[in-house]
């Protein structure tokens, strides 16, 4: 039967031999003993046990230069805690992709384009034993990465709308879209991957550019199409348009519509077409359009980007159409 008078000793085990942990506050004691059986419980034998305090390490200091917000692909991010004589620091990261750097009271991390958030550690050692570990939480922002190419037509014609363009999607990024050139309309999907465009009859030649900024991790390099604007296909300035022609939805899932708004009543040409120039669905064939709009299937078209191209007269507009 073992007991301790201090505090903060703990007793492991019964029998003859025990063994003994002290915490970093333990206080000085006597150990006692004493042997029970059927004929009764012994004198105790006693030991007197000195905790000396000044042989624990103590936990190293609060943090004096730290980074609790990081952004994945920072570098050289410094950790420091306050320096005691002849105490070795040893320092550990929980998240993924981190380079510690140094093995003093002072580091530095270079966080990967992976890295991911986590808990810094640092323990002392003077030589008595390891220290209570200081911590802290760093919280590892994603970094929007420059957008992959833009998709989307590189010649158009004055008076076109509705043209698509995109990339690839990042989740937790804003796209930030410009045009160079004059006479163009971002008219929806600022802030996202997708935009759609309309191009006066005015509208000059430009670049078409992207960037992605993620949480406050700033904004990526910018990704630039070069869009040639030519003059508008088959358009009488002097006489005005015959029509105009849009799509809808776009993308579409299952139906398309197109609006041409003409004027003057006329037999029309439509057709889809996919990026290589190869006609894939003919919807009108020199026909009477008998109201402004024609609404048809894409259930039998893949996935992916499209040309509708509509004539009448003299006049030809090209429009593209997303099936997703």
């Amino acid at each position: 039967n073992w007991t301790y008078s201090g505090t903060g000793g703990s007793i492991t085990g019964t029998g003859n031999a025990i063994n003994m942990s002290f915490s970093g506050s333990a206080t000085g004691g006597t150990l006692s003993v004493t042997a029970t059986n059927a004929c009764g419980t012994s004198t105790a034998s006693t030991l007197v046990i000195t905790v000396n305090t000044s042989s624990v390490t103590p936990q190293p200091g609060a943090f004096t230069i730290s980074s609790a917000t990081v952004c994945q692909g920072q570098q050289g991010v410094v950790y420091t805690v306050p320096n005691v004589a002849g105490t070795v620091y040893t320092w550990t990261y929980s998240g993924a992709d981190a380079l510690i750097n140094g093995n003093t009271n002072s580091i530095t991390i270079d966080f990967g384009m992976a890295a991911t958030s986590g808990t810094l550690s640092v323990v002392a050692n003077d030589g008595s034993g390891v220290s209570a570990p200081r911590t802290m939480s760093i919280n590892v922002n994603t970094i929007a990465t420059q957008p992959l190419s833009i998709t989307g037509p590189s010649t158009v014609s004055g008076g076109q709308t509705n043209l698509v363009y995109f990339v690839a999607n990042q989740a937790g990024v804003t796209f930030t879209w410009s045009y160079t050139g004059a006479g163009t309309t971002i008219t929806s999907g600022q802030g996202t991957n997708l935009i759609t465009i309309d191009f006066s009859n005015s509208a000059s030649t430009g670049n078409l550019k992207v960037t992605a900024t993620g949480v406050s991790c700033g904004s990526s390099l910018p990704t630039s199409l070069a869009i040639t604007v030519l003059a508008p296909l088959g358009v009488d300035e002097s006489e005005g348009v015959s029509y105009n022609l849009s799509v809808y939805p776009n993308p579409a899932t299952s139906f398309a519509t197109v609006e041409m708004n003409m004027k003057n009543p006329g037999k029309v040409d439509l057709a889809v077409y996919d990026m290589l120039g190869n006609e894939v669905k003919v919807l009108l064939k020199n026909e009477m359009l008998i109201s402004d709009t024609y609404t048809f299937s894409v259930d039998d078209i893949a996935y992916g980007v499209y040309l509708v191209k509509a004539k009448s007269g003299n006049e030809t507009k090209v429009i593209k159409l997303i099936k997703h």
